[in-house]
């Protein structure tokens, strides 16, 4: 599930990146408007799986100027750590849960986990197997979530 919380960070990253949101991520501020753009294409682009995009954010970045490659890098450990963190709060919460949730949630972490599916058909099949959810185990995992957005 932690892992579906760093997809909704991501399309949120390229949502203010569009313009849409209140702040873009640091890294974009000051570098030229064909650079910002090409890194919003990348994160845009449902057809890459995440070792696709990673790869290409990762090159990307490499264009940056020496300040916002510096706050680039800053965020992206961070992310590694708070992804550490979460996962281990994760594993604690569904601990809690019944079988069935347990079950949903591995299923669910086994979509977002899978770094070769393109991004597009891994928000597909999770949007199918949320929809297959018994309503009292939506209630489970949402419970969690809100538990872990907290």
């Amino acid at each position: 599930m932690y892992k579906v919380l760093a997809l909704v960070a991501v399309f949120g990253c390229a949502v203010l990146a569009q313009g849409q949101g209140e702040q873009e991520p640091p890294f974009l501020t000051g570098i030229p408007a064909a650079l910002k753009q090409e890194f919003i294409a990348i994160q845009n682009n449902g057809q890459l799986s995440d070792n696709q995009a990673d790869a290409q954010t990762k090159a990307w970045a490499k264009k940056l100027p020496a300040a916002q490659k510096k706050q680039f890098d800053d965020i992206e450990s961070k992310g590694a750590a708070a992804e550490k963190e979460g996962r281990a709060k994760q594993a604690a919460a569904i601990a809690k849960l019944s079988a069935a949730a347990k079950g949903f949630d591995a299923k669910l972490q086994a979509i977002a986990d899978n770094k070769d599916l393109p991004r597009a058909k891994k928000g597909e099949q999770m949007e199918a197997l949320q929809k297959s959810i018994p309503a009292n185990v939506g209630a489970e995992l949402q419970g969690v979530f809100q538990q872990l957005q907290g």
